[in-house]
């Protein structure tokens, strides 16, 4: 990943803790992203998205406990 990276969750950054080619991908240009849910973020389906340069990803939700 070259361009700048960042996520947010919830509306709050987290911590990038890996960002690379997708291991074992058929599919050239898919990456993987691993990140770290912040401290304090609230409990329930939260908003995740992916900036990378000015590309912004599809905003997706996961369950937060």
């Amino acid at each position: 990943v070259i361009a700048p990276l960042s996520v947010t969750i919830g509306g709050q950054n987290a911590e990038i803790v890996l960002a690379g080619a997708a291991p074992g991908s058929n599919f050239l240009g898919t990456y993987l992203v691993a990140v770290r849910v912040p401290a304090g973020l609230a409990a329930g389906n939260q908003n995740v998205v992916i900036r990378s340069g000015t590309s912004v990803s599809n905003t997706v939700r996961v369950a937060v406990r």
